[in-house]
């Protein structure tokens, strides 16, 4: 089985993401992952799309924070 990084792994959000069950929707999520593996990211869900950016964003509409090797557990 191939290995992903969390950066990978974040960025294939786009890719899974379902239009349909988004409308209506307008929301910015910071992802703050913290550690050795960690980042943080920009997920907005706008117009029925979902984008994903390397970064920080003030005012965002939610913020989800964790260790990323919780996440990759997870995963």
């Amino acid at each position: 089985m191939e290995e992903f990084s969390l950066n990978q792994l974040i960025h294939l959000l786009p890719e899974y993401f379902q239009p349909e069950r988004a409308a209506g929707l307008d929301v910015t999520v910071q992802v703050n992952l913290t550690g050795e593996k960690g980042g943080e990211w920009i997920v907005t869900i706008q117009n029925q799309t979902c984008t994903v950016v390397d970064g920080k964003i003030e005012t965002p509409t939610l913020t989800v924070e964790a260790p990323a090797e919780d996440i990759l557990d997870i995963i």
